[in-house]
């Protein structure tokens, strides 16, 4: 029992390492949400920004073995320049929900397992006047939901992919501005982005058969809700995104 505790320890850390690791969050960390890494499949993501400021629920699971295992992490980054994702600003305290962030030497706000699961609303407060600088966002509540992803029935995840058979995926009806799909093998990966109003999504065998055999698939489902809003002058980007990560073993 010790030893499975252990490797559990291990993986959990392994997921919650988001501060440098470049996306897919899939090959590196399922809170790949919170990096400050731009997802490369992510239209107009927010190279403008004053601040970004991101919400995300992560599901976690090896097909067929292990149950879900689901958590919840918050991020906030403001920047002294617009655009200027390397230079953060300290600005006191922040929090989501009445729940503290916590602030880490390079300027970056985190918290890792939040207990986000029963809340429908998601307020920032921010701190005060800090020397020099004005804290632009004092409190905002996002306009957009949280996806839960609970709701896809990840359980019908093999633990074998068969390429020459496609792959076909239902979700359910949601309200999200994007939904993208990955299919991973090894370091290869395909990818497809849908929009909320599809009720699913479906892997040819031509788009699997560019992936090569091996013995590290995955399967992973991003939804994004972006809040672009201009406050005192300054653009800030909230986000609630949510991830679903599938460990496959075999890809054939």
């Amino acid at each position: 029992m010790k030893k499975i505790s252990i490797c559990f320890f291990c993986l959990l850390c392994s997921l919650l390492n988001a501060k440098t690791n470049p996306w897919p969050p899939c090959y590196n960390s399922p809170l790949g949400f919170l990096s400050t890494s731009a997802p490369a499949f992510v239209d107009n993501y927010p190279f403008d920004a004053d601040g970004i400021l991101i919400i995300a629920q992560t599901r976690f699971r090896f097909a067929g073995i292990i149950p879900n295992i689901n958590f919840y992490g918050a991020s906030c980054n403001i920047y002294n320049q617009t655009g200027d994702t390397a230079t953060k600003h300290y600005i006191g305290n922040v929090s989501l929900n009445d729940s503290t962030l916590f602030y880490l030497n390079d300027s970056t706000y985190k918290s890792y397992g939040m207990d986000l699961s029963q809340d429908t609303s998601f307020t920032w407060k921010l701190g005060g006047t800090i020397t020099g600088f004005i804290t632009p966002v004092n409190q905002y509540t996002t306009t957009k939901p949280l996806i839960n992803i609970n709701n896809f029935n990840l359980d019908i995840i093999d633990t074998n992919l068969y390429r020459n058979n496609g792959f076909t995926f239902s979700h359910p009806s949601i309200q999200a501005d994007s939904i993208v799909y990955i299919i991973g093998s090894g370091t290869q990966r395909v990818q497809k982005k849908i929009t909320n109003s599809s009720s699913g999504i479906n892997f040819t065998p031509s788009d699997l058969l560019t992936l090569s055999q091996s013995n590290s698939g995955s399967f992973t489902i991003a939804i994004y809700n972006t809040m672009p809003v201009f406050l005192n002058g300054k653009k800030y980007y909230f986000q609630n995104n949510s991830l679903a990560i599938v460990s496959i073993f075999h890809v054939f």
